[in-house]
């Protein structure tokens, strides 16, 4: 059976989340969840990271950086 994981543009629309601001949380580490999967294998080539729905809709659920916009919605 085939697993299915999200892009970065995928969570990104999903999510509302800019993409840049994606990017740069996976960049950094800390505010986003590692990749589930890694498409390739980077050496001297692009590689493509993915996410489950579960691991991206439990950093949602309670992970989520306050200052998002969807964190600021859900607060106000």
């Amino acid at each position: 059976m085939t697993q299915t994981f999200l892009s970065m543009r995928e969570i990104s629309d999903r999510y509302d989340v800019p993409l840049g601001t994606l990017k740069a949380w996976v960049r950094r580490g800390g505010k986003f969840p590692e990749a589930d999967a890694r498409v390739g294998s980077g050496e001297g080539q692009a590689s493509a990271l993915g996410w489950t729905v579960e691991t991206v809709d439990e950093w949602e659920r309670g992970y989520r950086p306050e200052g998002s916009r969807t964190a600021d919605a859900r607060n106000h």
